[in-house]
Formats: structure tokens, sequence, C-alpha cells
């Protein structure tokens, strides 16, 4: 092997290792300082022992990978260096080098039919089976060539780099980069519709959810590091001996030993069929019905697969046949967001309408005439996320008392004529991480509202409050964000902002006035506090951190938050940012 080609092919190595240690890692993290809610809308398997434990481990192997060939190591176990030199890549082998990844495609095939079932974007549900068949179909065909730097040397390069695509650059490409902008963007993000049926799914497949899912991507990851060193055992070891004479190169077949034909026409075989496949997925995708936003694609399947469908009642008087709308003839059975809107259901929907829709995780409902809403059968056990806006809701109906046995997210905004809560604790809101009561006649929290000891995200914005409790909302465990904009607050929640699990407060257009300390100083400085329109601010002599707000009536953090705030919704703010476009939120 010439010199250059060998600091190319170690170049690769390195590099391929370093992101593929990067990217298990960083799953592995994410694990690890996972909420609680995350570990129940992610569904991981077994997410901080595990799972956690497979992704480091695998993580930490690949770097070690990387490093030895940064330090110029070559690997020093014999054991290593006979699998890597011998079994592998001698002329002997060569059935056997075929039959591994005959058996590493099985597994690849396996991830990617998962992948069809949870990806709303083509592109990914495309390129992965045409990665695979392309890599099942192309690989054999090296080891046809009599040239030892193409049966070996290039084979061992080309399936060193497919492996680390399928395992984790794929992902690296198509899930980091949302992730990174969800952390240092713009975070409401998550309160989008779409944008959570999108990532949740993907997030879905990208961790594991079952022992077996584990293994299969344990596999992919250990397969992945191997190629690596075998690459760069190879590597060493050309450079190591004297270079022989390239004689011409030709390609030959029935020379071969008669098992590596049947596994190169297996592979051929098998190539060619998922590559078809793919195609033939994306050019024959079933059609999906008006209002269906986002939609899987799984294979085999033989109509549309809706995952995120708005229902828009035209008009809005007339109450539409659910029973029709919603059948799984007609938007498959993997809907995993209902959107709702301008639809009467004075009385409630029936959420027996839910129960074909085995991961059904949402339900919205926006503009409504809705009055009451007695829970006719029981919810789905998979609905984590019910939201009702602008009803005509004046009490905390029977439905919204007893929640899903998972439900992490419970809205209920826009009512304007909601003025208490339940007197007495709701078991079923136990479980909520994130509460939001904006738009409401709320003048105060109940005293059993300590009790909700997984709330991480509560919203109070556009009440009547005046002061707030924020000697029991600072035991909240895990509350970090706490919104409480356009109500009637003059004083600033000291004590809930000394609490040092809350990261985020909104107290925008609220008339306090007092001076704040250096502590609030400082936190509204690093817009950990958010002040805007209150008299602190719009004195004579504003403060740092402090920003305009469009109107008295609308913080800088509800507009362009992804969800249509009737508070915002004037030309000064934009329009809400365009948040209530197409009949509702985003």
């Amino acid at each position: 092997m010439r010199p250059v080609a060998r600091r190319v092919f170690l170049i690769l190595a390195f590099l391929k290792l370093l992101a593929s240690g990067t990217y298990c890692l960083l799953v592995a993290a994410l694990m690890s300082f996972a909420s609680p809610s995350d570990t129940i809308k992610y569904q991981v398997y077994a997410m901080k022992t595990y799972s956690f434990g497979t992704y480091a481990a695998c993580g930490l192997l690949h770097w070690l990978g990387a490093l030895h060939i940064l330090c110029g190591r070559r690997p020093t176990s014999c054991r290593l260096n006979f699998l890597c030199c011998r079994l592998f890549v001698s002329a002997s082998a060569l059935p056997w080098a075929l039959a591994a990844q005959f058996l590493e495609t099985l597994v690849q095939l396996l991830q990617a039919y998962r992948l069809s079932q949870h990806a709303v974007n083509l592109d990914i549900a495309f390129v992965y089976p045409m990665l695979v068949g392309l890599s099942t179909a192309v690989s054999p065909w090296f080891f046809l060539f009599t040239d030892p730097f193409v049966h070996r040397d290039l084979w061992l390069l080309f399936n060193c780099l497919l492996s680390f695509v399928l395992a984790s650059g794929l992902y690296l490409v198509a899930f980091v980069p949302p992730l990174l902008s969800l952390k240092f963007g713009d975070p409401r993000q998550i309160f989008s519709m779409a944008w959570t049926t999108e990532y949740t799914l993907l997030t879905r497949y990208i961790v594991p959810v079952s022992a077996i899912d584990l293994a299969e991507k344990a596999a992919l990851f250990g397969l992945s590091w191997f190629n690596a060193q075998r690459l760069v055992t190879n590597t060493h070891r050309r450079h190591a001996v004297v270079p022989l004479h390239r004689g011409p190169t030709r390609v030959t077949i029935r020379s071969k030993p008669r098992a590596f034909r049947i596994l190169l026409w297996c592979n051929l075989l098998l190539g060619s069929t998922i590559v078809v496949a793919a195609v033939f997925n994306v050019v024959r995708a079933p059609a999906c019905p008006d209002g269906c936003l986002l939609a899987t694609h799984p294979w085999f399947a033989a109509q549309c697969e809706c995952a995120y469908y708005h229902l828009r009642c035209q008009p809005p008087t007339v109450s539409p046949n659910f029973t029709h709308l919603l059948s799984p003839a007609r938007l498959g059975t993997q809907l995993f967001y209902l959107h709702v809107t301008e639809c009467p259901l004075v009385f409630g929907f029936d959420v027996s309408h839910l129960v074909p829709f085995e991961q059904l995780f949402g339900l919205t409902i926006e503009f409504s005439d809705m009055t009451t809403w007695e829970l006719d059968s029981e919810w789905p056990d998979s609905v984590l996320a019910i939201e009702v806006r602008y009803s005509n809701l004046s009490h905390i109906p029977p439905a919204l008392l007893k929640l899903p046995p998972d439900c992490t997210v419970l809205t209920l905004a826009f009512g304007n004529n909601m003025s208490v809560l339940p007197t007495t604790l709701v078991p079923s809101w136990q479980t909520l991480s994130r509460l939001v009561l904006n738009g409401n006649q709320l003048t105060a929290l109940p005293s059993w509202f300590n009790q909700l000891q997984e709330l991480e995200r509560i919203v109070v914005s556009s009440n009547r409050f005046i002061e707030l409790p924020e000697a029991a909302l600072a035991t909240l465990p895990v509350l970090t964000h706490f919104e409480a904009a356009q109500n009637a607050l003059v004083a600033f929640p000291k004590t809930l902002l000394a609490a040092h699990q809350v990261a985020f407060v909104d107290v925008s257009n609220n008339p306090i006035a007092e001076t704040p300390t250096s502590d609030v100083l400082g936190a509204i400085a690093a817009r950990r506090v958010l002040a805007d329109g209150t008299p602190v601010c719009t004195g004579a002599r504003p403060l740092e951190g402090c920003q305009e707000v469009c109107a008295d009536s609308c913080s800088n953090f509800e507009r362009g938050d992804r969800i249509c705030q009737a508070n915002c919704l004037h030309e000064a703010c934009d329009w809400d940012a365009t948040d209530c476009a197409n009949g509702g939120s985003q």
C-alpha cells in the first residue's frame, strides 16, 4: 500500500471511530440526564442501566480505537490480529467474510424496517434501506478482483464506511442537528405538534425500546468498531511487509469456491431486492387524505399511515362524522398526534374514536364550543398529551379529572371562564410534567399543588394572580420553568428564583415596580428571568437584559412559540409570528 493511501485510510478510520464514539456517548448522556417525563415519552428500554451502559461502553470503545490511531499505536492483541488479519481478509476465508456481512445485513434490514415505521421524513426512510441494499449488492464484487488492493484494502474501507453510516453516521446528520438546535437555539420548538411528532418518533427509533432492539443496535456498533479495527490492522500489516508487484487486475468467478459463489448470488439477490423495495416504497407510497400533515411509510403498507392529522371542521358549526374521518381504513393504525380545530364539540370528544390507534401520543382540541366533557370510555394508555384551548369550559370537565395512566402534558388554556381548580388533589394529575393553565380567570393555586412532584413546567400566564405560592412551588423537585406573564404580580418571586432547580421564570407585563436584588438583576441580565414590559424594565433606566414587548398582553416568550396565542394575535406582534396559521397551533 502506498504511503498516501495508508494515511488516507488511517485518517478515515480515525474520523469514523471518533464520530461513532461521539454519537454513542451523546445518546448515553441523553439517557443519563433524561427527566422522568423523557423516560415515559421515549419509552427507552432500561434507560439508566443496560441501555446507558451499552451505549457508554460502545462510545468509549470507539474513542479508544481513535486514540490508538492518533498515537500511532497498532492493536497489540494477538487474538485481535489473528481475527482481523487472517479470518476475514485471507482468500481462504472469503465465504466467512461474506457470511458475516450477510448477518450484518440482516440486522441492518431489521433496523430499516423499524425505521420505515417511525420516520416521517421520506428521505431518511429511503436512504437507509438504499444504503443497505447497495452495500449488500456491491460488496461481494470486490472479491472478484485479483489485485489485493481492491479485494482487500478497498473492500475493508468500503465495508468500514458503510457500517459506520448505517450504525451511527446517518443519525448524526438526521438527529443530532435538531437536538443541538433545541438545546442551543430555540427550545420552544418542542411545543410544536409537527416537531413533536417527527422527532419523538425518530427518537423512539434511535433509542432501544426492547432487549432485542438493544441487542441489534449493540451488534451494529460492535461490527462497526470491528470493521474499523480490521481496516487499521490491515493497513499497518500491509505497510509492514515488502510491497509485491501488482499484477493485472482481473475479474473472475469460476475460480472462486462454490460456497463463495452461492453467497455472492445470495448477496446480489438480497441487495437488489432491498433496492427495488426501497424505490417501490417511495414511488408507490399510498395517498393520504387532506389534513394528514405527516405520515410514515412502512414497508408493504397498502394504505396511508398518517402520523399527524389535523381535522378542521368546515363549516365550524357542523359536527363531522368522526367515525368516518378517524377510521383506520382512512388514516391507518399508526396515528401519533390528532389535532382537532373549529369543531362544535359542545359536550366533548368521544375518546372511543381513539381506540384503534395504539401508539397515539397526543390530542389537541382548539376553537371548540365545549362546555363540558364526560368520559364515556377509558383513555387509551398510550396518550401522553391532552390539550384543550379556546373552549367555553368554566370548570375542569370529568374527562380531564381521570387522565391516562402515563399522561405528562395537560393544557386548559383560554377558557376565559375558568376561575377555580379542584379543591382536592386529582390523583391522575400526579404524573404530569407540564401543566398549562394560561388565559383563564385563576387567582390562586390550590394547596395540593406541591404534591405534583413530577411537574417540570407550569404556565399560569394571562390570569389574575396577585401573588404566588412561592414556598410550595420551590419544593417541586424537578420544576425548571414557571411562566406567570400578564398577571397582577407586584413583586418578583424571589423564593422561587432561589430554588436551584428553577432555570426560567417569565413575569413579563406584570406591574412589578420593586427594586430588584442583585440576584434578580443577574437573572434578568442572563434572560433567566423575563421581566419585559414591567415598570422595572420600562422605566427611565432600563435594566440590562430587558427587551421591548410588542404588546402589553403578549410575552416575548409566547410570541412565535408554535402555539396560537390569542393575546399575541395583533399586527404589532406580527400576528403571533404566524403561529395561528391554518386554523390553529402549529
